[in-house]
């Protein structure tokens, strides 16, 4: 985005919306993910993942 402010709040937005939580950055954090899960790679195919 060219415009700084709307670039700032569009990521403060999604920020809200993914429900991100600050973290300490010597905290080792484990996931993981049982699903399928889409990608679409930079020439806009779409692979999917199975997990």
């Amino acid at each position: 985005m060219k415009n700084k402010t709307a670039k700032e709040l569009a990521n403060k937005k999604l920020k809200e919306l993914s429900q991100v939580k600050p973290i300490d950055k010597d905290v080792h954090m484990d996931y993981s993910y049982t699903g399928i899960m889409d990608f679409i790679d930079v020439n806009g195919e779409i692979w999917k993942s199975f997990h």
